[in-house]
């Protein structure tokens, strides 16, 4: 309200802060004192009963307010306050038979001093209005430019409560409001509310005329019609025509008039959606809701509806939460409370649609997640003579049973899930739409699963993340329709979910994949699928079965392109493996295959592979050569996925040579890759790299933030996976920073998230490393039960790595035996200076344990090994793989011996 002081005889009360101002001291009104003045003083001199308080003052519903003295003795209360003398009132005055009424301070000349008292009519507003600030100063600017806005959007979104809460804002302001229903947007309708009562006019143009007389001589104001009927139309067009300085406001499920300027209302956000549920279903439970993570879901089942929320809420006196989302499951009968329903909601709103509509509509139910143009037109079946289908794609838009949004440059269609289900129940039954749907995304995932190794490889990527719910909806129509198509759809997901899915699902997938293949190149693709992904899982021996079985399919075929993708990915299991010598041989196949076809995309893998077997062999110029050549490939075939990992190699191998300043820079363009195509997982990724190498710079405090900020966001993207990486990383090198209680913390906290995920190699590398943290605070016992975790899990380098300080906590606990075969197992895997020394502690540790167990000459020995270990620092240099990737960590295990020995009697550190 733009005037908020009211003077009076014996005060003047300031309704912004509810103070009363008085010679003899001021008083404080209430809430509800304020708000029962501020309805009187804007309707000064208008008689206002009992019921119109207690309905737009106490929030009552409906228009029979309860038989209460709840009014009087307010009346009382605010007298006592505002008048000189209560027993006699001057202003808040009682009209017998009408309820009271409110005089100025001059009842011929009212000063403006006085609240200016709107006209018009809005119903009571409900409490509890959640959210919509967007949507409603959207309302009002919109309003202030176009004289006519139309409210749109789909069955129960909550078009009427969204603009009675801008009617009421506007009447609270001091604008004139009318407020008509539905059917009464007729002409005789609106003269009878706007015009005054009496009996409606007979003829039409009377009543309009009538109506624009009237509200001609009231200036500016606004006219909202809920929900009124399609001939109301051409009313309200002759009323802007005739009526300059009206503005109007409609709700409707359909597209209003094209002079009417369109508003969608959405959907509540999530927050919102939760807000509204919660503060629903505590009226009928206080304690309802405490599990937020259930909540949310049923806020989100229910497609952020108010009238569903609303509906469901009602249920809260008997469900909890999680009973709840289980109902929902049969949502219809669950969102009825016996006078209102979401199903009846929905019949009316499907009641307005044409035949062809409603065939279309009921066959675009097949879809889960949304779709386009062009797989709607493959799916959906219309008789002969029906519209194109841009026009009846636009006609349900516009009855809002559609809602479109934009999506890699394309419309893409979506629907509410409660319209969904509703649709879906109109579809006849044996309709063969869901083969139509099968056939139709079988031949889309085809198509894109070939193109991820193309050039537009991240294109097909996207999309098939895209269209990841009508995949899996067309998977469980192969299930039950189709067993011919169950390959392919498994197929399909395993690569949509490639990037961030759950390895367990994409193992059960491949593997009914490897199950239902009959023809050779199905057989070949899918022992291939399921190989990737058990060696994901690092159980590399059973990928070797499956890669096998995949390559003697791809023989039988004589298909190049598919060997070579074999080839490739065995050459990856043998390295990790150990067997060096035969995955160079097999990815020397693959490149040689790959090259022969022009497969530019195995080439760059084969050449990836074999540039990291040369970096482990310590001969860094042919694994620069070859990192260069994976580049350069990426660079022509335009994946920038494989040119982050092609400049995440160079990074290594610059670092192995001691160029740390160049590793920085491959590291920092390709962080600038991952921003570039918004990839906040990759960002995250390298932005360890960034830390591990400041670390080794010597920036520590700017390695902690690197790996921080990249925790920040695996976080922000619910990244599980990197989330742990970060929190290992970030472990790592609070060690290394000489913070290893700190190091510890963030360790076992990546350690919890580990032994609950799927990547065995990286559950164990997390383990193996808490396990050296623990050697450098002096718990042998639990360093030597992670590692034994650690060295089941992993394979290759990081297993030799591991094994050697194995060898270290079983000598700390005096057990010789595993020591020595803890040793054994490291040496043939570790190579170079910093492996040397590593071996040396290891030794050394051991002999301090044969010292202890009475051998007098394991003192001299546990010496001579620590002076060789030390001896090995300054042998470091360009070419050490191995001190390019464990930087610090001879030096940490120096000083946990040099504490080992201290505490040997008779031995004292050099």
């Amino acid at each position: 309200m733009e005037r908020r002081w009211v003077r009076l005889e014996a005060c003047e009360i300031d309704l912004e802060r509810r103070v009363v101002r008085r010679d003899d001291g001021d008083r404080t009104l209430t809430v509800q004192e304020a708000d029962l003045l501020e309805h009187l003083v804007v309707r000064a001199g208008t008689p206002v009963g009992r019921g119109e308080l207690l309905r737009h003052v106490w929030g009552y519903p409906g228009p029979h307010a309860p038989d209460t003295r709840a009014v009087d003795i307010a009346i009382r209360r605010l007298r006592s306050k505002i008048e000189r003398d209560p027993a006699a009132p001057r202003h808040v005055v009682t009209q017998r038979g009408s309820g009271y009424r409110f005089e100025p301070l001059h009842p011929l000349e009212r000063p403006e001093d006085v609240l200016a008292a709107p006209q018009g009519s809005v119903p009571a507003e409900p409490p509890g209005f959640v959210g919509r600030e967007e949507v409603l100063a959207r309302v009002d600017d919109v309003l202030a430019e176009r004289r006519w806005v139309g409210l749109v959007g789909p069955v129960g979104v909550g078009k009427t409560r969204l603009a009675l809460r801008a009617a009421t804002t506007w009447w609270r302001a001091g604008r004139p409001v009318w407020w008509v229903v539905g059917t009464g947007a007729t002409p005789a309708e609106l003269a009878s509310r706007i015009a005054g009562e009496g009996p409606p006019d007979v003829d039409e143009a009377a009543a309009m005329q009538r109506v624009i007389r009237v509200l001609g001589r009231r200036g500016p104001h606004v006219l909202v019609l809920d929900d009124p009927p399609e001939a109301s139309w051409r009313s309200v067009r002759t009323l802007l025509d005739r009526l300059p300085e009206l503005r109007v406001l409609t709700t409707s499920r359909t597209a209003p008039d094209e002079a009417a300027a369109r508003v969608e209302v959405p959907p509540l956000p999530m927050a919102d959606a939760v807000a509204l549920l919660l503060a629903r279903a505590r009226v009928q439970r206080p304690d309802w809701g405490k599990d937020d993570e259930v909540v949310e879901r049923i806020a989100r089942e229910l497609d952020g509806l108010p009238l569903a929320i609303e509906l469901a809420a009602q249920r809260a006196r008997v469900l909890t939460p999680t009973l709840l989302l289980e109902a929902l499951r049969d949502r219809f009968r669950i969102l009825s409370d016996g006078d209102a329903s979401l199903r009846g909601a929905l019949a009316l709103s499907w009641s307005l649609l044409d035949d062809v509509q409603r065939q279309a509509l009921a066959q675009l139910s097949v879809f889960r997640g949304g779709f386009g143009v062009e797989a709607a037109a493959a799916v959906v079946v219309l008789p002969e003579g029906s519209p194109w289908v841009l026009d009846w794609l636009g006609q349900l838009v516009d009855h809002s049973w559609l809602g479109t949004t934009e999506a890699r440059g394309r419309t893409r269609f979506t629907m509410l899930e409660s319209q969904r289900r509703f649709a879906q129940e109109q579809l006849p039954d044996g309709d063969p739409v869901r083969l139509r749907h099968l056939g139709w995304a079988v031949e889309l995932a085809t198509a894109k699963v070939e193109a991820l190794r193309a050039s537009d490889g991240d294109a097909a990527r996207a999309e098939l993340t895209m269209e990841l719910p009508n995949l899996w909806e067309a998977h469980r129509a192969a299930l039950e329709l189709a067993p011919d198509r169950i390959v392919a759809t498994a197929l399909a997901l395993d690569a949509a979910l490639e990037e961030g899915g759950s390895v367990r699902e994409r193992l059960a997938l491949t593997g009914l994949a490897t199950r239902s293949a009959t023809e050779p190149r199905d057989l070949a693709r899918a022992h291939l699928a399921r190989a990737v992904v058990l060696l994901r899982m690092a159980r590399a021996e059973e990928a070797g079965g499956d890669l096998s079985e995949a390559r003697a399919a791809a023989r039988r075929l004589v298909e190049p392109a598919l060997l070579a993708r074999i080839e490739n990915r065995d050459a990856a299991r043998l390295a990790e493996q150990g067997a060096r010598e035969e995955a160079a041989t097999v990815a020397r196949s693959a490149l040689e295959l790959a090259s022969a076809i022009g497969d530019r995309f195995e080439q760059a893998l084969a050449h990836g592979t074999l540039g990291q077997l040369a970096a482990v062999a310590r001969d860094l110029p042919t694994a620069e050569r070859h990192h260069r050549a994976m580049r350069t490939l990426a660079d022509e075939l335009g994946s920038w996925r494989l040119q982050l990992r092609a400049r995440g190699q160079l990074a290594t191998i610059a670092r192995a040579h001691g160029r740390l300043a160049d590793a920085e820079q491959h590291t920092r363009v390709a962080l600038a890759l991952a921003r570039e195509h918004g990839d906040v997982v990759r960002e995250a990724l390298l932005l360890v790299n960034l830390a591990s190498l400041a670390g080794v710079a010597g920036r520590q405090e700017e390695a902690l933030s690197h790996v921080d900020a990249a925790l920040v966001l695996h976080r922000s993207v619910g990244d599980r996976v990197g989330e742990l990486r970060a929190l290992a990383n970030g472990g790592i090198l609070r060690v290394g920073a000489g913070r290893p209680a700190e190091g510890r913390a963030w360790l076992e906290e990546a350690v919890g998230l580990a032994d609950a995920g799927d990547d065995g190699r990286q559950v164990g590398a997390i383990h193996g490393n808490l396990g050296v943290c623990l050697l450098q605070l002096d718990d042998a016992r639990s360093a030597r039960r992670h590692l034994e975790r650690a060295v089941e899990l992993v394979g290759g380098f990081p297993s030799a790595y591991f094994h050697v300080h194995l060898a270290v906590a079983a000598s700390e606990v005096d057990d010789p035996d595993a020591a020595r075969a803890a040793l054994e197992t490291a040496r043939p895997g570790l190579s170079g200076p910093v492996a040397d020394g590593l071996i040396a502690v290891a030794e050394a540790h051991r002999a301090l344990a044969d010292a202890r167990a009475g051998d007098p000459e394991a003192e001299a020995r546990a010496m001579a090994l620590a002076d060789r270990a030390r001896s090995t620092r300054s042998r470091r240099g360009a070419g050490d793989l191995t001190s390019a990737l464990l930087p610090g960590e001879l030096d940490a295990a120096l000083a946990v011996l040099s504490r080992a020995m201290q505490r040997h009697e008779g031995v004292t550190p050099t």
